[in-house]
């Protein structure tokens, strides 16, 4: 039955990014950088706040949420 249910989960993932760009970029964003169809993702922490430097290293840390957004060239943009 787990195994069922693992393969359910994975294949909602999978369509998860076949439906959504954002999911599959083809260039990432760099901070500070302006790079033309790069997806941008946006990282929080259990708040919903931005992540700081200092949380990405500290293992009391246990739940990280992002927002990704596309600017692809070939299909429409979107946000998830």
């Amino acid at each position: 039955p787990w195994q069922k249910d693992l393969r359910a989960h994975v294949a909602r993932l999978i369509s998860l990014r076949a439906e959504n760009p954002a999911l599959r970029p083809s260039k990432y964003a760099r901070l500070g950088e302006h790079i033309p169809n790069a997806s941008v993702m946006d990282w929080f922490d259990q708040n919903g706040e931005t992540m700081e430097s200092a949380q990405w290293a500290d293992p009391r840390n246990r739940t990280l949420q992002y927002v990704a957004a596309s600017t692809p060239d070939k299909e429409a943009a979107n946000r998830i």
